[in-house]
C-alpha cells in the first residue's frame, strides 16, 4: 500500500512540475514624479521644537506602467551638493509607498546638523526625490531649495548626564 501512495505521488509530482512551461519575467517601467509640490521652492523653514507640528514635504505621483507598487525616497544635501554623497535620506510614509513625508523637528534638527548649519542660524540645504521599482531608480528632474532656521537652545536632551568635579565621587566614569 506504501508503494502505491509513493507512486501516486510522484506521478503528481512530475505532472505538476511538467506543466509548468511559461516563463513569467517581472515586468517594470514607470516614469519618476515630475514635480516638487510642497514645501514651496526658497521657502524659510523655522524650526519649532516647543510646537512639534511636523513639516510635509510632498511631490506628484510617479506613473507605473505596469500596476506595480512605486517606493519614494527623500534625499537632503548641502546647498553646493551634487546629491552624489547626501546628508540624509529618509523613506517616505506608508513605508516608503507614500508620495509624501513628514518629518518632526527632531528629524529636521538632525538634517540642519549634517548640513553643518549652527544653533540660531539659517542655512539652505537642497532636497529631491528617488522612485524606485524593482530595482530600477529614477529621479525627479527638479530639485528644491530650502532654507532651515536653527533654534537657540538644547535640541535634544542627553539620555545620560555626567557632573565632573570636585564633588565627583567615583574614580572614573565607566559603567
Amino acid at each position: 500500500m506504501k508503494k502505491i501512495y509513493t507512486r501516486l505521488f510522484s506521478l503528481i509530482v512530475l505532472l505538476v512540475l511538467g506543466s509548468c512551461t511559461d516563463n513569467y519575467e517581472l515586468e517594470v517601467g514607470f516614469d519618476a514624479p515630475e514635480s516638487l509640490v510642497n514645501p514651496t521652492a526658497n521657502q524659510l523653514l523655522a524650526i519649532d521644537l516647543e510646537n512639534g507640528s511636523p513639516t510635509v514635504f510632498e511631490w506628484t505621483k510617479a506613473t507605473s506602467y505596469y500596476g506595480g507598487v512605486v517606493l519614494y525616497e527623500v534625499v537632503f544635501d548641502k546647498e553646493n551638493g551634487n546629491f552624489s554623497s547626501p546628508i540624509y535620506k529618509v523613506v517616505s510614509n506608508g513605508g516608503g509607498s507614500d508620495n509624501w513625508l513628514s518629518l518632526t523637528p527632531k528629524q529636521l534638527i538632525i538634517l540642519a546638523k549634517n548640513a553643518n548649519i549652527g544653533i540660531d542660524s539659517e542655512g539652505i540645504v537642497k532636497w529631491k526625490v528617488v522612485a524606485s521599482q524593482g530595482g530600477e531608480k529614477k529621479d525627479t528632474q527638479e530639485t528644491r531649495i530650502l532654507r532651515l532656521k536653527r533654534p537657540a537652545g538644547i535640541a535634544e536632551i542627553p539620555t545620560e548626564l555626567y557632573i565632573y568635579g570636585k564633588g565627583f565621587e567615583a574614580q572614573s566614569i565607566e559603567s
